[in-house]
């Protein structure tokens, strides 16, 4: 299926900052691992479920692109 340029222009933009934040997440999280993945997976599902109502992709598939 292809997407709209706009979709992956977002995803681009994203996916670095994504990164960004789960790193920052670890580290202030220190050994509390448990709370890091936690916090990780909601803000990936309220990303991949906010892009799926804007573009109309799949969460499950922006989610583990992101996750990936």
């Amino acid at each position: 299926m292809r997407y709209s340029n706009q979709y992956y222009q977002k995803i681009e933009i994203i996916i670095p900052v994504f990164n960004d934040f789960c790193v920052c997440t670890r580290n202030s999280c220190g050994k509390n691992y448990k709370l890091a993945t936690k916090l990780i997976k909601q803000f990936g599902w309220k990303i991949s479920n906010n892009i799926q109502k804007e573009y109309g992709v799949s969460a499950s598939i922006v989610y583990h692109t992101l996750m990936n």
